[in-house]
């Protein structure tokens, strides 16, 4: 690690994309995770509950926190993934999520959550979690299929199965695990200062959001 990602073929970029959109909603409340283009800060919009803004910039990419089904779900496919691919290197994915929790950033975003009274369905009011939930059934029957299927569609499985996998995994341990530049547009174009700037004690985004529509 970290993985190359040329194997991607637009396609394989498309879920990708849609599941780190998805991730990054369910942390912040004023991004949508159906919005076609990749998470930036020009493309919050202002909510009536708040604006929660639970992800962090600071790594090569943006990182936030998952719920323990999805972390669980998460770890349980990458010892799959290990039984298929037995010469790749482990990602270490519990390790690196215990390292990840025990973080500053993460323990003081989930003490303000919790103090607010914030449950995930607030912040991701768009179904979002959900999706979630339904790619990563999607990238397990994707295993299932290529530990029973032969080299040239066990290839084709792998590659839709780690469409998923890859960009959850960065976003939840903050580390990287492959090349690509998705989740990386807000490090590359905005200024972390400029987050810092806006964001309140209580991770509330301050900054200027688009009306809701």
């Amino acid at each position: 690690f970290p993985l190359v990602s040329e194997w991607q073929l637009p396609f394989h970029k498309h879920i990708s994309l849609k599941t780190f959109n998805l991730c990054v909603a369910s942390c912040v409340s004023s991004f949508s995770g159906w919005e076609p283009n990749e998470f930036h800060l020009d493309s919050l919009r202002s909510r009536d509950n708040g604006n929660i803004f639970g992800i962090s910039i600071s790594g090569p990419s943006v990182a936030g926190f998952l719920s323990s089904y999805i972390t669980d779900e998460i770890g349980s496919q990458w010892r799959m993934v290990n039984s298929i691919l037995q010469n790749l290197e482990s990602v270490e994915y519990e390790r690196n999520l215990s390292r990840r929790m025990n973080a500053e950033w993460y323990q003081k975003v989930k003490d303000n959550l919790k103090k607010k009274g914030s449950e995930k369905n607030t912040i991701a009011c768009f179904g979002e979690h959900d999706a979630l939930r339904i790619l990563l059934s999607f990238s397990n029957l994707c295993l299932i299929a290529a530990k029973h299927s032969e080299e040239d569609q066990k290839d084709g499985f792998m590659r839709l199965s780690m469409s998923v996998l890859l960009p959850l995994t960065q976003f939840s341990i903050d580390k990287k695990v492959w090349d690509s530049e998705i989740g990386t547009r807000v490090i590359n174009d905005q200024n972390e200062s400029r987050v810092r700037y806006y964001l309140d004690e209580n991770s509330q985004w301050m900054g200027p959001t688009k009306q809701s529509d």
